[in-house]
């Protein structure tokens, strides 16, 4: 339950300060499981969201990932009351329900 509603919080915080784009992508990788962070998978410049369940099957293979990006704004850190806001400084590129394709090698 407790990761039910962590999952939920991170989400729509997300797409709180998330903007859609047209863009549409493809990644050819070899997928290292090791790339984790607590956003999903780190791939070249995006950040990808990829079940913990279906990585462990990608890990070390080389695949092909395409879907839509979303940009998070960064936090301006900086503020004129001191506070220290939570969270990545600089605008991260997101693929959300990628369609993932495990290549031949």
């Amino acid at each position: 339950m407790k990761q039910l509603l962590f999952l939920l919080t991170l989400f729509f915080s997300v797409t709180l300060y998330a903007q859609k784009s047209d863009t549409t992508v493809t990644l050819i990788v070899k997928f290292d499981i090791n790339s984790a962070t607590k956003d999903g998978f780190y791939i070249k410049d995006y950040v990808v969201d990829i079940d913990r369940e279906k990585a462990k099957k990608f890990d070390g293979r080389k695949i092909k990932i395409t879907g839509k990006v979303t940009i998070v704004k960064g936090l301006n850190n900086k503020t004129k009351s001191n506070v220290i806001k939570q969270g990545r400084a600089e605008d991260k590129k997101h693929i959300f329900s990628p369609q993932i394709e495990i290549l031949v090698e």
